[in-house]
């Protein structure tokens, strides 16, 4: 049985983050492998690391949202534990991976998903990390599945040839967005790179549905999960709410709500419709076959949704905060979206697992 260490963004309290890695983990574990996920948290140094923490623990405060944070991590160990139990202790620094992958018999690394690949998000000194830079005194396979950019262009146009000599050391690289494949190519001359599907469309939904099947939810007309809400956000989800003659909302995002990694999942299987600003928060909604709109978070990555959508013929599920009209539309044709679904997910799989045996 090979052995599969896969490397993410540190896993704390978002639930997206944290359901990519728990259904690639699942998947390969379905597919024969074993798979061990490598904690790799960011390098926090100094007085900041001490001010994160003091206020991660102090009660009776949220200051920068720090402590209702650390409450969902605590709170999300369990979930970590059932779904990926083969996990290593939590590491900060590459040496740490280095020694791991040194000391036991790890067959192949991945990769992914999520935004690995956007400069900006790893927030550590050891960038390269997440491009498999790693001293081995042995010969290990390097895949990158689904990873991101997150938006369309390349951060740090200054490490490009250091970027081009790592992935030229990979053994298969793929994407999760099409703009990625052009950075691939623009910035580092990688032009045999592989558009995939993210994890949790990688794994099909009885995953899921296992997952919450003690789960009962009170059921609402629509659920909206707003990751940056702003004034204009608040106004086009009202807009769309009374357009849409919804009668119950449910706001996903509101304070006092500290939701199980299951609780989320579950609320996107009882609803009918979503609004939602978050890559996963729309990936969840395709995964159930509901109604959705999405509004375009720049911030976090526009091209993420929009490569998506493109495939699967869902453009028309896109606005902003400006649009100036949201008709009713006509309920998604899934049969369609899930014909497409199937037939990449099929290529996926395929690539992964190819990616893994050659």
């Amino acid at each position: 049985m090979k052995n599969i260490a896969i490397l993410t963004l540190g896993l704390r309290h978002n639930y997206g983050g944290i359901l990519q890695a728990a259904a690639l983990y699942n998947f390969l574990k379905r597919e024969g492998y074993n798979p061990v996920l490598l904690r790799k948290y960011p390098v926090q140094k100094g007085w900041k690391a001490i001010i994160i923490k003091a206020l991660e623990i102090l009660p009776f405060q949220n200051l920068k949202g720090f402590r209702n944070s650390y409450i969902k991590y605590i709170n999300n160990i369990q979930f970590f534990d059932e779904y990926m139990p083969n996990q290593t202790k939590i590491m900060t620094y590459k040496s740490q991976i280095e020694e791991f992958l040194n000391k036991y018999e790890i067959d192949a690394i991945v990769v992914g998903s999520d935004q690995v690949w956007r400069y900006t998000y790893i927030n550590d000194t050891e960038y390269d990390t997440y491009f498999l830079n790693f001293k081995l005194n042995r010969e290990i396979k390097k895949i990158s599945y689904a990873a991101s950019f997150g938006i369309d262009t390349w951060e740090a146009p200054s490490e490009n040839l250091n970027i081009k000599k790592y992935l030229s050391d990979f053994n298969a690289v793929s994407v999760r967005e099409s703009s990625g494949q052009e950075i691939c190519k623009k910035d580092f001359g990688k032009y045999d790179v592989e558009l995939v599907l993210d994890p949790t469309l990688l794994i099909d939904q009885s995953f899921y549905l296992d997952m919450i099947k003690n789960k009962s939810p009170k059921n609402y007309d629509c659920i909206t999960y707003i990751l940056d809400e702003n004034t204009e956000k608040k106004e086009l989800v009202k807009k769309i709410n009374v357009e849409c003659q919804h009668k119950s909302v449910f706001n996903l995002l509101t304070k006092s709500s500290k939701l199980s990694v299951q609780d989320w999942v579950a609320s996107f299987k009882s609803t009918d419709f979503i609004i939602t600003d978050s890559f996963h928060g729309m990936v969840f909604s395709i995964i159930f076959n509901k109604d959705f709109l999405v509004i375009i978070n720049k911030d976090r990555g526009a091209d993420r949704f929009y490569s998506l959508c493109k495939i699967l013929g869902l453009e028309s599920r896109l606005v902003t905060p400006d649009s100036v009209a949201i008709d009713r539309m006509a309920p998604i044709d899934y049969s369609k979206v899930n014909e497409i679904l199937d037939q990449l997910r099929v290529k996926s799989k395929q690539f992964l697992i190819n990616s893994i045996l050659e």
